[in-house]
């Protein structure tokens, strides 16, 4: 990895030029061949990139371009700019490439040029900044024509128009795999599911976004509540999150800032308070909250919502405390069986065989299968 530039900081990881190499030698079958590709593909890349910094910079932003394995990223930092701004912002990528391939086939055009026997090079780099410039601009995220649709959707729906962006880059992601194996061309085709899966998981993001997402000063307040509660400044934290979460209502700030609170209210043991921030959010929350809301799930007596998280949590993390509670609800409930079996897995998982004296599961003692179970252990 090496880095350039002062006012347009400029970061290129080995990955890059290992891809570029791959590709230039899969054209090409030959070194200089291969270090041609490795050039047009850095040369292009970078003009591309530096159309979207130094616009970005003339809105007063401050970008940094980083150069990686399947291309490049320029990442806009300072502040916000306008939907149109950022229009602008993303457009002046394509253009560069644009330019590029303009100049390539000028230069080919020159008569001296076009009779020499170096003019498959200016060709072949004209060539590849239009074909890359019209697949840039297919309507797909995270392309730069998956952006441009983004902002159009999102100044005509609002703050849903990410979702519908998303969804629509999905759509066209599935025609263009479809079509890329349908010609035969393999490797177009494997790029684009790429992105396809990429849409998916920008698609599952956003759909759990609400407006106050796209609040500055609601994001701010995100990383200034995280930074006190870094810092162990517990009471500020939790009145920052409180408010967090009155202004969101909905949304990616919603869910963290009831994480939080859940998070502070299981360490004073108020399971009440944490079972009613978690509950509406289960399908949503992290692994460490869904732990949390198992506890005070059991607490609160919600048995058949302790069984339902420990399932949860099982899929990802198996632990013998959850998997404990889940075997004494199951037997408050009457659910012998899978008591049963969540409390063979807990024993499993190094669970003292002293529990399994726990009175809650005095209703089950005496069936053979529970039996059975503790003569095994």
């Amino acid at each position: 990895m090496f880095e350039f530039g002062k006012s347009i900081p400029v970061k290129v990881t080995w990955p890059f030029f290992l891809v570029a190499a791959l590709i230039g030698f899969l054209n090409s079958l030959n070194l200089i061949g291969t270090l041609f590709w490795i050039a047009v593909i850095f040369v292009s890349v970078l003009v591309h990139e530096y159309g979207h910094a130094v616009v970005s910079k003339i809105f007063g932003q401050k970008p940094r371009i980083e150069l990686i394995a399947f291309g490049g990223l320029t990442y806009p930092e300072g502040p916000k700019i306008s939907g149109f701004k950022e229009f602008l912002v993303i457009l002046a990528g394509p253009m560069m490439s644009l330019f590029l391939c303009f100049l390539g086939f000028f230069i080919f055009s020159i008569p001296a040029v076009r009779n020499s026997p170096y003019a498959v090079y200016p060709f072949l780099f004209g060539f590849v900044n239009a074909f890359w410039t019209v697949l840039n601009l297919l309507p797909i995220l995270p392309l730069d024509g998956g952006q441009l649709m983004r902002v159009i959707c999102q100044g005509i729906f609002g703050f849903k128009g990410y979702m519908v962006s998303a969804g629509l880059s999905i759509f066209f992601a599935v025609t263009a795999v479809v079509g890329f194996f349908f010609i035969g061309q393999l490797f177009l085709g494997i790029i684009f599911m790429f992105l396809l899966f990429q849409g998916i998981e920008i698609f599952k993001q956003v759909r759990r976004m609400g407006e106050a997402d796209f609040n500055d000063e609601t994001r701010k307040n995100i990383t200034q509540a995280e930074i006190l509660e870094s810092e162990h400044n517990i009471a500020e934290a939790e009145k920052l999150y409180r408010k967090i979460k009155e202004q969101s209502k909905e949304g990616y700030c919603f869910t963290k800032s009831c994480e939080a609170l859940a998070k502070m209210a299981h360490l004073k043991q108020d399971y009440k308070e944490a079972y009613g921030l978690l509950n509406s959010l289960k399908g949503q929350i992290s692994l460490d909250s869904k732990k949390i809301l198992l506890k005070a799930a059991f607490e609160e007596k919600d048995y058949s919502l302790t069984i339902e998280m420990a399932t949860y949590i099982f899929q990802e993390e198996p632990g013998p405390l959850e998997a404990f509670l889940a075997a004494k609800a199951g037997a408050i409930i009457g659910e012998t069986e899978l008591a049963i079996q969540f409390l063979k897995v807990a024993l499993d998982l190094g669970l003292d065989k002293s529990s399994v004296q726990d009175p809650t599961f005095d209703k089950i003692r005496s069936s053979a299968l529970f039996q059975s179970v503790i003569l095994e252990k």
